[in-house]
């Protein structure tokens, strides 16, 4: 089984130039070319290694999904009712 972090890996989406990871925790990590910031970690400078992306973890989200020179996230919202 994959690990980054420490985790177990749930979902990954691989392109040609960048990676996303969404861990069994719940945690996004991002890695790769970041040449026009898609990585979404606040510069536009080349990431070698797995980085936390804080602000998505833990946010429910269910699975991590690349397009062509962006990311999307589906998100799936548990509700009460």
């Amino acid at each position: 089984m994959l690990a980054v972090g420490g985790h177990f890996v749930d979902d990954v989406s691989v392109g040609s130039e960048h990676t996303l990871a969404l861990t069994c925790d719940g945690e996004v990590w991002a890695w790769g070319s970041n040449s026009d910031g898609q990585l979404g970690v606040g510069h536009m400078v080349a990431v070698r290694e797995p980085q936390l992306l804080a602000g998505l973890s833990h946010n429910l989200i269910k699975q991590v999904t690349r397009l062509i020179r962006q990311v999307t996230l589906l998100v799936t919202v548990l509700s009460d009712r």
